[in-house]
């Protein structure tokens, strides 16, 4: 427990670590390739490679822009807005040829779970998928199963 004297103290200890963080800018550094870059020139780089990175963002976002080509992206696309099945395909899609069929069933399964329930073209679009992908991949009892759920949680 915190007694109101300790704030005082706490406070005076942030201000203390405050003063010495920015007299401290030289001596902190980052790697970037092979080389490590300090102070100034270390800010400089991270603002430069965040800048990269919200250009890649946005012309993702933008109808027509660069597709993505890495599960990250796909990840921050989706944090974004949750409820579009055609990047929920394009990702089973994605870890279909890249990876393996079990990791795509486990990326179908977080979309028909996060897909909201007023997304209702959405989601089944993604049922629709998920049924195609256990039609090729998967066993006659899996695609049953896949089946009977998706007519369980949509309109039938």
């Amino acid at each position: 427990m915190q007694s109101i004297g300790d704030s005082d103290s706490d406070e005076e200890m942030e201000g203390e670590q405050e003063e010495g963080s920015n007299s401290d800018d030289s001596d902190k550094a980052i790697t970037t390739g092979d080389k490590k870059l300090r102070g100034k020139a270390a800010l400089k780089a991270n603002i430069a490679e965040e800048k990269k990175i919200r250009a890649k963002e946005a012309s993702m976002r933008k109808k027509g822009g660069s597709e993505p080509t890495t599960i990250g992206d796909f990840e921050r696309l989706l944090v974004q807005d949750s409820d579009q099945s055609y990047l929920w395909i394009q990702y089973i899609a994605f870890v279909l040829e890249h990876v393996d069929v079990d990791g795509a069933r486990k990326i179908a399964e977080r979309g028909v779970k996060q897909i909201s329930i007023t997304a209702d073209n959405d989601k089944l679009n993604l049922w629709i998928a998920y049924m195609n992908m256990e039609a090729q991949y998967g066993s006659d009892e899996s695609l049953a199963a896949i089946t009977k759920r998706a007519l369980d949680v949509n309109d039938r």
